[in-house]
């Protein structure tokens, strides 16, 4: 059996977490790639200085990694209510801007039980907060090898990670989509 390099498992593992995510009724070829800004380039502006920007230098859509440090985006004031969540997104739509990923700390390759919980719970609250942003896609990190972990073990948590990821996305929905379009 061929060993794979790191390379070689990030790129699958790449692979099977959007094929998990987006199911087989996905057609990339009907969306166009849209130009994106990602929060991740300034950690100190406040939410408003990040739309304002992006529709002022025509970007198209938002990469939300973090906003004014906070990199739980859950814990975002912008995003943390439903009434915020839905003036959030007419601010958007006002910028004809669009949500298109949302940066987590979802880290897989944790075995830890406790920790390992967490992060997974972290991941489904992205999930959900992606859910109601109208957001298809979020980011995890399956992308660490502990030197006190076997390398097998850890690509094994995080295959059963993204599995129980892409388990808990089916059947959600968003803009009225089933969750296959996840």
């Amino acid at each position: 059996m061929h060993a794979a390099t790191r390379k070689e498992f990030l790129q699958t593992s790449g692979v099977l977490m959007a094929a998990l995510l987006t199911g087989s009724s996905f057609d990339l070829k009907k969306e166009m790639p849209r130009l994106s800004f990602s929060t991740l380039a300034c950690p100190e502006w406040t939410f408003r200085q990040i739309i304002d920007f992006t529709a002022a230098h025509g970007y198209q859509a938002i990469e939300l990694r973090g906003i004014l440090k906070q990199m739980d985006l859950t814990k975002v004031p912008e995003l943390s209510t439903p009434g915020n969540i839905t003036d959030t997104l007419a601010r958007m739509k006002a910028k004809n801007l669009q949500f298109v990923n949302l940066g987590s700390n979802c880290t897989l390759h944790i075995a830890d039980p406790a920790k390992r919980k967490d992060t997974i719970d972290e991941g489904k609250r992205f999930i959900d907060l992606a859910q109601q942003l109208h957001c298809p896609f979020i980011r995890v990190y399956p992308n660490l090898f502990p030197k006190e972990q076997e390398k097998q073990a850890t690509i094994d948590l995080i295959v059963k990670g993204l599995q129980e990821l892409g388990d808990y996305a089916k059947g959600k929905k968003r803009d009225g989509i089933d969750g296959n379009a996840w």
